[in-house]
């Protein structure tokens, strides 16, 4: 009876030892971010203004880091963005689309040797929605086994944290180039004229 109880104990032992080497082994792993090509940056989803990060992923460690990278990013990695009064901006309808689908992940394994990473951009406006202008504080976390759960249970590494200003969008008043007299320098004011009247202004 007391060798079957100590078969059974290392039993479950060796059971443990091999769910745990199952997990992802995340030490030394580094994911640091940074603004690419910093510009202004304005509210909104248009495609002609979006917030370029550059993502590394560093080894840190003095043997190779292993990790999976989804071929949609959605799945490895996310942001979150909170304002100066510490709420949460929600994600985008495209990222809430792709992550609620019911389709396989297609992915690569990477591996980088000590010393080495790897970086990649990604616009900042495919995960988060930024409605209003503001100051926020940005971070990314990144899942070395990828991101299939909708909690924060699977492993992850965290950025560092950076500043994001906001800015309100220029109004079309303003963007507008308004005609002026060269000599006056006043705006020039839509006149009606005649078609004979038209050609004798523009020829003088």
């Amino acid at each position: 009876m007391k060798q079957l109880l100590t078969s059974i104990v290392f039993i479950l032992v060796g059971a443990t030892a091999l769910f745990a080497t199952d997990k992802a082994d995340i030490s030394g792993a580094e994911v640091s971010i940074r603004f690419y090509e910093r510009t202004l940056y304005y509210p909104g989803n248009s495609p002609t203004e979006p917030i370029l990060v550059k993502i590394t992923i560093s080894n840190q460690r003095p043997e190779p880091l292993r990790f999976k990278l989804a071929d949609d990013h959605f799945f490895s990695l996310d942001f979150t963005a909170v304002t100066t009064k510490n709420r949460p901006l929600e994600h985008t309808e495209v990222w809430m689309r792709s992550r609620s689908s019911n389709r396989q992940i297609y992915f690569r394994e990477v591996s980088l040797e000590p010393g080495e990473s790897l970086s990649f951009t990604e616009d900042v406006k495919d995960f988060i929605g930024i409605p209003s202008p503001g100051i926020f504080v940005l971070q990314c976390n990144f899942y070395p086994e990828l991101k299939r759960l909708s909690d924060t249970s699977e492993p992850s590494v965290a950025s560092n944290k950076l500043t994001l200003e906001v800015k309100p969008s220029p109004s079309a008043a303003a963007a507008t180039i308004l005609p002026v007299s060269p000599t006056s320098s006043e705006i020039l004011q839509r006149q009606p004229m005649a078609p004979d009247q038209v050609i004798s202004y523009l020829i003088t």
